[in-house]
């Protein structure tokens, strides 16, 4: 036992995954029930089958399942990958069954307008935990993406009607900014105001001049990295440093030192990783906890989407979901032009989800409740392409593409 563990009461072995009787119905039934619905109501017959994004998708499934064939937990990755499979598939048949987009807006809406009036009760009447509010939540980083998404909702409910949307509408606008300060959640308090702007940015962009938002966020990151790499051999600047001059830690709050031990699981295994959500928090046998000492041996994830899918899956997962990220940007260019200001919404959403990524551990993350958001409103965008461009092509006489 390291002499930190016993000062500062870090756990040696990591307590397993929440595993529950009612967490492990819900998603199957959800998913039967969908599944139902969409077979009929005949939805399957206008459904994307052979999309780009739909066969990612599928193969990304099908690499998470087939890990466990080398996960060093191979009922774990197997379970996880199958619940992945599950959610995703839930999503697609809910965008493609529903009577329309609105249908599944106003039922969000009101999702997110209670779960507002349920955290201001938590608010009043629960203390703080050491590191902020975490509202009905375990956590306070939860708190503080769901105050994001409250406060998207609230702007996008503005749209969605009559003063019975308005109204709670104007009260989660509001909510959602108090809820970001309390949960003092700096992800989410950073990127919840920075999304929506860029989204305002890539749609004027898309508007204007045509431009994707795959090319309007790759050529600003290339020159970022440029940039850093350039000031770097210059010596002005490290990681480190920027860190700390920019974020006020040089560590990211210890996230460096949990990137390290994921580089190192990376280099042992650069292809196909350790098996699919068989790295983190898995108890006295787990990989980080025989290596790990300290605060690392207790994370549940590497803090990092992009580094967790790497040191999972390896590089053949890495490049599936860098290929999910591209065509959900290139499907955001698409949905702008069928419907601006859903578009915008879309791109609010994906870009903080983009982002946060980059501090916690969300994208393609089996049960991770961002990156269902992300893939209910790809496949809803899908569908809202479709039916516009349909529309269109009625109007003009000769089918749609």
């Amino acid at each position: 036992v390291d002499l930190s563990e016993l000062v500062f009461g870090w756990l040696v072995n990591p307590p397993p995954k929440d595993e529950s009787f009612v967490k492990q119905l819900a998603y199957p039934v959800f998913f039967l029930l969908g599944a139902a619905c969409f077979l009929l109501s005949g939805a399957y017959r206008r459904a994307p089958w052979t999309a780009p994004i739909t066969l990612v998708l599928a193969a990304f499934i099908v690499l998470a399942t087939a890990s466990s064939a080398w996960s060093v937990f191979p009922a774990e990755s197997f379970k996880r990958g199958a619940l992945c499979g599950l959610i995703i598939a839930t999503f697609f048949f809910a965008a493609f069954t529903a009577r329309d987009y609105a249908t599944i807006a106003k039922g969000l809406f009101w999702t997110l307008f209670v779960a507002a009036m349920l955290n201001i009760a938590a608010v009043i009447l629960k203390p703080p935990s050491p590191i902020g509010y975490t509202g009905i939540y375990p956590h306070k980083n939860f708190f503080g993406f769901v105050a994001a998404l409250i406060f998207y909702f609230g702007i996008h409910g503005l749209t969605l009607g009559s003063w019975l949307y308005r109204l709670p509408a104007i009260m989660m606008v509001i909510l959602g900014p108090v809820f970001l300060v309390a949960s003092e959640s700096k992800t989410s308090v950073g990127l919840a105001g920075l999304a929506p702007i860029a989204a305002l940015a890539i749609c004027w962009l898309r508007r204007r001049f045509g431009v994707s938002p795959l090319l309007a966020i790759v050529v600003p990151l290339v020159l970022l990295v440029f940039s850093f790499w350039l000031g770097r051999d210059m010596g002005l600047w490290d990681f480190a440093l920027l860190n700390e001059k920019l974020l006020g830690s040089a560590t990211l709050t210890g996230r460096t030192e949990i990137w390290a031990i994921a580089g190192s699981l990376i280099e042992e295994h650069p292809l196909l990783g350790w098996g699919y959500e068989a790295v983190w928090n898995m108890g006295a046998e787990g990989v980080v906890t025989k290596r790990a000492v300290g605060f690392a041996r207790t994370m549940p994830t590497a803090h990092n989407g992009y580094i967790d899918i790497l040191t999972q899956l390896g590089i053949v997962g890495f490049s599936l979901l860098l290929a999910f990220v591209a065509l959900v940007l290139t499907g955001l260019g698409r949905l702008i032009d069928a419907n601006p200001r859903l578009g915008w919404f879309a791109a609010s959403i994906t870009i903080f989800v983009l982002l946060h990524n980059n501090l916690e551990s969300d994208l393609l993350i089996s049960s991770n409740q961002l990156s269902m958001v992300v893939l209910l409103y790809t496949f809803l965008g899908m569908r809202v392409v479709a039916e516009t461009e349909a529309a269109k092509a009625r109007m003009r006489g000769r089918p749609a593409r």
